[in-house]
């Protein structure tokens, strides 16, 4: 997906969003694909630090930051500086079988004030306590993680803030 795309998933205001980022912000896109969003953006005049993780290398190497060849939960946090904003549009959180890893590694990855921009998964439930949650339900729930809003009815789409340096991820 190019940003376009990117826009389409995730609501009207992402591109601004991305946009107003700064040079000293870092934007980290989990599960990149083949970077046409990041090498959109890098093509801009202003733009902050971009870090694509993938597991397979794209076509086009845009000049970024890539962590290739590893599912997120095997990328250790050390190895990615810390994020003012990351998306996953259909990325780990579509594919991962360890969801709590997955928001684990977004969360100690995040800054405090920073946003997780993304595409809910469709059909995943989370069991948690005895008690079944849809995965946006359960999410809200984590200590040190706000909902901000939906950008647009129809999509399935989220945006979050890290409110606290203090996050627990329960495992699942």
């Amino acid at each position: 997906r190019d940003l376009g795309g990117y826009a389409q998933v995730l609501g009207p205001g992402f591109l601004g969003h991305l946009h107003g980022l700064q040079a000293g912000d870092h934007w980290v896109d989990a599960g990149a694909g083949d970077c046409a969003a990041v090498a959109e953006y890098l093509g801009t005049q202003a733009h902050c630090r971009v870090s694509a993780i993938g597991i397979h290398p794209p076509a086009n190497r845009p000049a970024c930051d890539l962590h290739l060849g590893r599912t997120l939960e095997d990328l250790p946090v050390e190895e990615v500086a810390p994020a003012d904003l990351i998306t996953d549009v259909y990325g780990p959180l579509q594919y991962s079988l360890k969801l709590d890893e997955v928001v684990r590694w977004y969360l100690r990855v995040l800054k405090p004030g920073g946003l997780l921009w993304m595409a809910t998964p469709v059909t995943t439930f989370v069991e948690s306590g005895g008690r079944e949650y849809t995965f946006p339900e359960w999410l809200g729930r984590q200590t040190g993680l706000e909902h901000l809003r939906e950008p647009h009815s129809g999509h399935l789409s989220r945006v979050y803030r890290r409110t606290s340096s203090d996050v627990a991820v329960p495992a699942l």
